[in-house]
């Protein structure tokens, strides 16, 4: 049989028209869509796999951000048994990032961001990328928080490509034509992925497309909400659904400082600030101290009540300390009564003053000095009452106008409290422990009282264990292996440090003892009943630590030891 001749004519047309008929099915899109590329094939193309072994073995250690090629080593030498894909280690490390509302708070839990740069200290044209965002003309980003951070949640936390965002943004955008985000992050000081890992990223997210499109139509939402907020002229934007703190302590301070400059909008609450404090109790109650505080504990404050006091008899009634707060709405009388009396702008100013001393306060007993954070939890051995009396101390000291070398606080309160806390934190935290060291050098009674209290806390807490109290915690009452279990672990942990067994026949009051033995005792105790599923715990030890304090400061030592 004779051969006839070979043509490559034919095959290679045939690859021709399905290149091109690949290249017309991506150009054939949905104006939302990203392109869509089959990720087996192109994955293979580049001697790539999604199966984890595969790309451990082909992406070179340089390629990897720092501390996740060590993770996928240990992971396929445990046999990669969920068939994880590097797109799960990498979002396991970053996201936290998306959590994060400031950049100071990013930088403290992601070192490799700390020389980024927020996109409100850049010098940008108006015509720029930047330049639109700081004149709040983007569609796709929330100008109530920093440009820097939303491009590293897309980027870093989300692992979406610059192609892909600047693609995207280009055409679903009229003004950002030719946009490439590329210089954006430059700018910004960014860190950017190695191009072959951030290649391979992407391809390992299966719903890459999908996932873009959703999060860039719910960042457009967000975008337009928060126009729509400030046209309503709301002084801080509360965003729709659940936030991290970092983003609910700004909203709260931000409002706080507001009310302070606008006390008769105190009555006045928008719905949606009404709705942000009853998803957030702790901050509603933190609102009502401070204005508390600023009412009937300041100078100011008593001075405005008298003036106020004999205003209202011009409209026959009177206001509660409820109404005051905010913790009650006023009436049609009252508020029309309240309007005409803020009228007076030095009484604004004494506001103001009263208010920044009653946050001052507020501050100070939420640092809840002397406390640790161990596992997740803080927990706070100082007793309320004991709290204040160093607080009257430190005021009579003069010690908040000097600030102890830390600024002051009034400083903290007029500028941005959230970054300030981040950026100094550490110092702060050894502020509030030279103000209580130095309380305890002048007051070595109370010293004595703080760890008598802390003592007998152990003992209260130990008989209700045996005695599976009503006051124990609910996961404790109910699991018998638990309740012996901690005991066990209580008394251990206060023979192993103080060398006594907690029982009621210890001869109080006991002199020189460490606080902070003590306290760390409870840490201890406590991370162990958290790491059990019982966080309550943290209320409980508060709750006896308050409850025996009242007894030891009145000497009633044996009182409190026999009471049930």
């Amino acid at each position: 049989m004779k051969l006839g001749a070979i043509s490559f004519s034919q095959p290679r047309q045939i690859l021709n028209n399905n290149l091109e008929n690949k290249n017309k099915n991506i150009q054939i899109q949905n104006k939302n869509s990203i392109p869509f590329y089959p990720t087996k094939n192109y994955l293979a193309f580049l001697g790539y796999s999604l199966d984890l072994a595969q790309t451990f073995e082909n992406l070179k250690e340089q390629e990897y951000p720092q501390g996740i090629k060590e993770i996928i080593e240990k992971e396929i030498e445990n046999g990669n048994i969920e068939n994880k894909t590097l797109q799960d280690f990498h979002f396991e490390k970053y996201k936290e990032v998306l959590d994060c509302f400031t950049l100071d708070e990013l930088k403290e839990k992601f070192p490799e961001f700390e020389n980024v740069i927020s996109s409100f200290d850049v010098e940008a044209q108006d015509e720029s990328f930047i330049g639109k965002f700081q004149n709040d003309e983007l569609d796709y980003f929330n100008s109530d928080e920093d440009l820097t951070l939303q491009l590293i949640k897309l980027y870093w936390g989300e692992g979406y490509s610059l192609n892909d965002l600047s693609d995207f943004i280009e055409k679903n955008s009229d003004d950002n034509k030719g946009l490439n985000l590329y210089y954006t992050m430059k700018k910004l000081n960014i860190p950017l992925m190695n191009s072959r890992y951030a290649r391979v990223l992407k391809l390992s997210n299966k719903d890459y497309n999908e996932k873009l499109s959703t999060k860039m139509s719910i960042k457009h939402r967000e975008a337009i909400e928060v126009k729509k907020q400030k046209q309503e002229g709301e002084p801080v934007i509360i965003p729709r659904g659940p936030l991290p703190q970092a983003h609910r302590d700004h909203i709260s301070q931000g409002l706080l400082k507001y009310y302070s400059e606008h006390p008769e909008k105190i009555t006045e609450m928008s719905a949606r600030q009404k709705e942000f404090y009853e998803n957030n109790p702790q901050k509603a109650k933190q609102l009502q101290e401070v204005l508390d505080y600023s009412w009937n504990k300041t100078h100011q404050g008593e001075k405005l009540k008298k003036e106020l006091s004999k205003h209202l008899r011009k409209f026959n009634c009177t206001i509660s300390n409820d109404v005051l707060i905010g913790k009650q709405d006023a009436s049609k009388t009252q508020q029309k009564a309240f309007n005409e009396f803020w009228a007076i702008d030095r009484r604004k100013q004494y506001h103001s003053e009263a208010m920044k001393q009653g946050w001052e306060y507020v501050l100070f007993d939420v640092a809840k000095f002397m406390t640790d954070k161990e596992d997740g939890i803080i927990l706070d051995t100082v007793p309320e009452k004991y709290r204040k009396d160093i607080l009257r101390w430190a005021h009579k000291k003069g010690i908040y106008e000097n600030g102890l070398e830390y600024g002051g606080y009034a400083k903290i309160y007029n500028s941005n409290l959230t970054m300030l806390q981040e950026r100094k934190k550490e110092k702060f935290a050894k502020t509030i422990t030279r103000i209580t060291d130095r309380f305890m050098d002048e007051h070595p009674q109370q010293a004595s009282n703080l760890a008598n209290t802390r003592q007998i806390a152990i003992i209260k807490i130990k008989q209700d264990l045996e005695n599976n109290s009503p006051k124990l915690p609910k996961k404790i009452r109910e699991d018998n292996l638990l309740r012996y279990t901690l005991n066990f672990e209580l008394e251990k942990l206060a023979y192993e440090k103080l060398y006594i067994r907690p029982n009621k026949d210890e001869i109080f009051p006991i002199d020189n003892i460490d606080n902070h033995i003590i306290h760390n005792i409870l840490v201890e105790f406590a991370s162990k009943c958290v790491a059990n599923d019982c966080p309550e715990i943290e209320e409980y030890i508060s709750r006896k630590i308050n409850e025996v304090y009242e007894y030891v400061e009145k000497g009633e030592f044996r009182e409190i030891l026999m009471l049930k």
